[in-house]
């Protein structure tokens, strides 16, 4: 009896094996890979987590330079399995991203959607009023995309994935350049020392040097480590709002799947419906202060 450990090394070794074969197969279908993992012992529940995860990957480039390693990554990405339907789930996402997290959607193809943030000093207000952790981190990303895969049972696999590409060049930029001005002037009081002051006073113009230097030098390289804390963030927040999504019961009314001008124009008539409410109440408490 081998156990679980044996068993994984076994699977992977002879998968290495089969796929350096000239004759190995080039896909299998869903219903040959259930059967293979019945086979093994896998559980079909277990597969089909799996195969909707598949679905929902999005192919990225692997990040192997020395931006990546310093820095951070350019992307952040959280899934999970959630107990309610793609169409639910989609439906909730699109009414939170405008109406808390402020975004505008821009680009809706089948499974997937995707959101930027929306310009401007009234959404910035909006956001910081609002008090959102989560949309204050989201705010950095050039693109946020939600990708649902059905599982079955009523479950569905949902991946977010962030894009921080932007983000990064800015720091990137700021830090190099804060590194090379204090490198700059640094160098003036040094070169000014070497060759006008005599030697006796050339440790205080050193000293002068080194001080900009090393003070900008470490803001530049704060600058791009912070990079990597504000990713940390952006992970959390997608991770929040898979836990809103897992927790929060989905809207199963037609409102749900309205489109967002429908449902602008209903918030909008709603209102002025209720200012209209206010200022007639105004008006008969000014009456009868006469």
């Amino acid at each position: 009896m081998l156990d679980r450990g044996a068993m994984e090394r076994v699977l992977a070794r002879a998968t290495e094996l089969a796929s350096q074969s000239a004759d190995a197969p080039d896909g299998m279908s869903e219903a040959q890979l259930f059967e293979i993992g019945k086979e093994v012992g896998l559980s079909p529940t277990a597969l089909r987590q799996a195969l909707a995860e598949e679905r929902t990957r999005v192919v990225l480039a692997e990040e192997t330079g020395l931006e990546s390693r310093v820095m951070g990554p350019a992307m952040v990405m959280a899934t999970r399995a959630i107990a309610h339907s793609p169409e639910a789930i989609l439906g909730a996402l699109e009414g939170w991203m405008r109406t808390e997290y402020r975004m505008l959607e821009k680009r809706r193809f089948g499974n997937r959607r995707t959101w930027e943030q929306r310009s401007g000093v009234f959404a910035e207000l909006s956001r910081g009023m609002r008090g959102n952790a989560a949309a204050a981190a989201l705010m950095r990303a050039n693109e946020v995309a939600v990708t649902v895969s059905p599982i079955g049972d009523g479950r569905t696999a949902v991946r977010f994935d962030a894009d921080l590409t932007q983000q990064r060049a800015k720091r990137r930029v700021g830090g190099i350049a804060l590194g090379a001005m204090g490198l700059g002037i640094g160098t003036v009081p040094v070169v000014l020392g070497a060759v006008l002051a005599p030697i006796a006073m050339l440790p205080i113009f050193l000293a002068a040097g080194a001080a900009p230097l090393i003070g900008m030098g470490i803001g530049g390289w704060s600058m791009l480590k912070g990079h990597r804390k504000q990713a940390e963030r952006t992970q959390l927040a997608l991770e929040q709002l898979l836990d809103r999504l897992e927790h929060s019961a989905m809207p199963r009314s037609a409102m749900g799947s309205a489109s967002p001008l429908l449902l602008d124009s209903i918030s909008a008539v709603g209102q002025g419906l209720r200012e209209v409410a206010r200022a007639v109440q105004d008006a008969a408490a000014t009456k009868r202060l006469r």
